[in-house]
């Protein structure tokens, strides 16, 4: 007998969260670096940028070897990928022509990571709901929302798309 598994994407459910990572916080990020694309950002912010990152990327990988394997062997390392994108994004500080070109490169390709995240999420709504709980993404906000708090001016529509997360759990729970 084949029975299909009803998915349950319900606001607070895990594959719910996991689709407003893929489909408002990644986004919501790029839409705050496209802001500082032509000038580009501190040093210091940067490297809480990627101190935030880093903290979704070990976030990512903190599920037991029992459950998960599905997101740690895809998720985590598209996830770091996105980090080391990020990184070359900002490494070419000032407003010059040349930096603003790379900036623009680095962002093309912080798109295209996105995308691929997302598909594999989509792909993968099942899996997602059998081997995750919302703890790992609760958890993966939370690096966001240290983010945002600490550069309230510079991450904007990431620091929205924290909170609609955010509100979105606190209506499930009501």
């Amino acid at each position: 007998m084949n029975q299909q598994v009803q998915l349950d994407a319900r606001r607070g459910s895990v594959v719910w969260g996991v689709n407003r990572f893929r489909s408002d916080a990644l986004s919501s990020l790029l839409d705050d670096l496209l802001v500082q694309e032509h000038s580009g950002i501190l040093e210091q912010q940067c490297n809480q940028v990627k101190i935030a990152l880093g903290f979704l990327v070990n976030k990512a990988t903190s599920i037991p070897d029992s459950r998960g394997f599905w997101w740690r062997t895809t998720i985590w390392e598209e996830l770091q990928d996105f980090l080391d994108i990020y990184e070359k994004w900002n490494s070419h500080y000032g407003d010059d022509l040349d930096s603003v070109k790379k900036r623009k490169v680095a962002l093309r390709k912080l798109r295209a990571k996105r995308n691929r995240i997302a598909t594999k999420i989509r792909k993968h709504q099942h899996v997602i709901q059998s081997e995750l709980d919302l703890k790992l993404v609760e958890d993966m906000y939370e690096a966001l929302g240290k983010l945002t708090k600490a550069f309230p001016d510079l991450f904007v529509e990431l620091g929205a798309a924290v909170a609609r997360f955010y509100a979105g759990i606190e209506k499930k729970d009501a």
